[in-house]
């Protein structure tokens, strides 16, 4: 005979249980930090370095004269030589490119230490490197600027149908994911007044087809645009002085909505799916308060324009970007706040020996944190 259970009973439990499991996901996403526990630590094995970032599940640290990667225990496991004045970075998941502003190499890196080095004709402006690890290069020369695409042997993919001398110069590039879109902002003051063209070009099959491998392009008159970026679902964005232009993924590029700008834009930091920005009021603004810093707004938006929070730093950071695990971190060299995607500001605290980098590690309250020739792992406390 099958035994009948209560309904009743059956439901009031699984009502029950969804509460609990709802309440424990509220609480970890609610759940704020101030302090730590050192769980280990290890003397940094190349503690020369002065500047250290995430890379590919390790930490990258370099300076003028080369470039160190260790593990979370503090291993190096591989190291390498360059001479640069100030050495620029740009990390993907799989690689990671860094260059001389005004130099004529780029050295591309991969997780395991493989170098490739690019050298090009004309200084290096500006670079971008994609996930699959194709690379573009902003160079100028006096009057001659020039926009090249180099594929993942280092050989040149294309650059000469990429020329705008005639039509201004590029002052921001970037690459989308599979390293077949080129996005370059190109700035043009020849008639006495701004004009910055978005440009996309489309290295695929289809966009050999099209003129110059042009996909799409938009001009906005009065606007500088110093920087854009792909999302990893393929659509764009641009940034201007005072509005962030967003763009389709589709195969034409097509304008997708529009972000304005009251005050000034003070900071950019990008992930793969959302931007923040922090504005405040400019600095020659008569009627901007004393203190400048109270009066900025950190905001951040999903790739599409949707916006997440908005916030109001506490401190004057000097430094704003996403980690690997989607969080914002804000930092001085002193403080660090880090951000969830609810708003929530996580974790803050004061490093009397200053800080480095804080990189996350194992677990939602598990960090890296590279001090003054010290690698430590820690787990937050309330």
């Amino acid at each position: 005979m099958n035994e009948k259970r209560p309904v009743g009973k059956i439901a009031a439990v699984l009502v029950i249980t969804i509460a609990l499991i709802a309440g424990a996901v509220a609480y970890g996403a609610f759940r704020t930090f101030s302090s730590y526990e050192v769980k280990s630590e290890a003397a940094l094995s190349d503690a020369g370095r002065t500047v250290f970032e995430e890379f590919a599940g390790n930490v990258v640290g370099y300076s003028r004269d080369g470039i160190s990667c260790l593990d979370y225990d503090g291993n190096l496991l591989w190291t390498a030589s360059f001479e640069m004045a100030t050495p620029q970075t740009v990390i993907d998941r799989k690689y990671m490119l860094v260059y001389d502003r005004g130099g004529t190499e780029i050295h591309v890196y991969d997780k395991a230490g493989k170098e490739k080095v690019i050298s090009t004709d004309l200084p290096v402006e500006r670079a971008d490197i994609s996930e699959s690890g194709e690379a573009a290069v902003i160079m100028s020369d006096g009057g001659t600027h020039v926009v090249d695409l180099y594929g993942t042997d280092g050989k040149l993919l294309a650059g000469g149908e990429l020329h705008t001398e005639n039509s201004g110069y590029p002052i921001a590039c970037s690459v989308s994911d599979d390293g077949k879109k080129l996005l370059v902002s190109i700035l043009d003051l020849s008639m006495g007044t701004i004009k910055t063209t978005v440009r996309f070009y489309d290295f695929s099959d289809w966009g050999a087809k099209q003129k110059d491998n042009i996909a799409a392009e938009f001009s906005y008159s009065d606007m500088a645009v110093p920087f854009v970026c792909f999302f990893s679902d393929g659509r764009a964005a641009a940034f201007g002085d005072d509005q962030v232009m967003l763009y389709s993924a589709t195969q034409v590029p097509a304008e997708s909505g529009d972000i304005y700008i009251t005050d000034e834009v003070k900071s950019i930091a990008v992930r793969s799916n959302a931007f923040a920005l922090v504005t405040g009021k400019k600095a020659d603004d008569a009627t901007a308060d004393a203190n400048a810093d109270a009066a900025e707004t950190l905001t951040v938006y999903s790739e599409g324009g949707r916006e997440m929070y908005t916030k109001s730093p506490e401190f004057s950071y000097n430094d704003i970007y996403f980690l690997s695990n989607g969080e914002l971190c804000l930092t001085d060299g002193s403080r660090a706040d880090i951000y969830t995607d609810l708003g929530v500001r996580k974790f803050s605290d004061t490093f009397e020996n200053g800080i480095n980098a804080i990189l996350p590690w194992d677990g939602a309250t598990n960090y890296i944190l590279v001090t003054e020739g010290r690698l430590k792992k820690v787990q937050l406390k309330s």
